[in-house]
């Protein structure tokens, strides 16, 4: 079953006082990573769906403005590391990806628009994988397009770990 959550912006439609969401994918994120992926706008739309709360295995969630989709990740909780074939397939299904160094435990492939990150888990699973895209207008299509999105994920990444109670 879905969770909506609807935030408005300002009563006055001003683009620019839209609501940071303070949350994503049922953890703390810091706005100041969220609000560079966003585009202007007046209503975010948060969904999840199997949220990481209920302790399943499995997570989906979206950030949408105005409608439209423009940030969307899976969360799920594997068992064994990605064949090397998976990471070489990343790396060429997103724009300007490359792997990553980031300050958690895992591997990453970090694009413009999106991303697919392992993290290393140990307890209660091996391993938490997200697969993220990133759509719209906030994408930037050049080599240094996918910091952003790295900010963001380096902020979401260890909220998620801590959420599900991930020990290495």
């Amino acid at each position: 079953m879905a969770v909506v959550i609807a935030l408005s912006g300002a009563l006055s439609g001003c683009s620019k006082n839209m609501a940071i969401p303070k949350d994503f994918c049922s953890v703390p994120v810091n706005g100041s990573t969220l609000s560079p992926l966003l585009p202007d706008g007046e209503q975010v739309k948060k969904t999840r769906e199997d949220p990481l709360d209920a302790g399943l295995r499995n997570a989906y969630c979206y950030l949408g403005v105005d409608g439209v989709r423009v940030l969307s990740t899976t969360v799920r909780q594997i068992d064994k590391p990605l064949p090397p074939e998976d990471w070489e397939n990343a790396t060429s299904y997103y724009r300007m990806a490359a792997e990553r160094r980031v300050t958690f435990p895992g591997r990453t492939v970090i694009g413009a628009d999106g991303a697919l990150v392992v993290a290393k888990c140990g307890n209660p699973t091996a391993y938490i994988l997200f697969d993220v895209d990133f759509h719209g207008g906030r994408v930037e299509n050049t080599q240094d397009g996918y910091k952003k999105l790295q900010r963001f994920l380096e902020d979401f990444t260890p909220a998620v770990t801590k959420k599900l109670q991930c020990t290495t």
